[in-house]
C-alpha cells in the first residue's frame, strides 16, 4: 500500500483486510486469521467474516448469476451479505 501511494496515489485510504477463500476446518486457516489480527488489527481494520471458500463461486458465473441468484444459502453468499453489513456499518 504504501509503494502504491508513493508512486501513484498519496490519497489511497485501506478499508481494511479482507481475508478470502477462507476454509473454517483447516487449522492453518484459522492460525492465519489470528495471526492478521494480532498483527495488523491495532493499525488497519480487518473485517469480521471472512469470506467462506465456495466451489458455488466458481460456478454462479458460468450460471449468469450472482452468487445470491444462484446459491442464496451458501457459505460464501452469507459471508458477503455479512462484508456489506459491515462496510455499510464502517461508513
Amino acid at each position: 500500500m504504501k509503494s502504491v501511494q508513493g508512486k501513484f496515489n498519496p490519497a489511497l485510504q485501506i478499508a481494511g483486510i479482507l481475508l478470502t477463500m477462507y476454509q473454517s476446518r483447516p487449522q492453518l486457516c484459522r492460525s492465519v486469521r489470528e495471526s492478521v489480527g494480532d498483527v495488523y488489527s491495532d493499525t488497519v481494520h480487518v473485517f469480521n467474516q471472512p469470506i467462506e471458500y465456495s466451489i458455488k463461486v466458481a460456478e454462479c458465473p458460468a450460471a449468469g448469476q450472482s452468487i445470491f441468484d444462484y446459491s442464496p444459502r451458501n457459505a460464501a453468499a452469507l459471508s458477503y451479505r455479512s462484508l456489506a453489513e459491515e462496510v455499510l456499518e464502517l461508513g
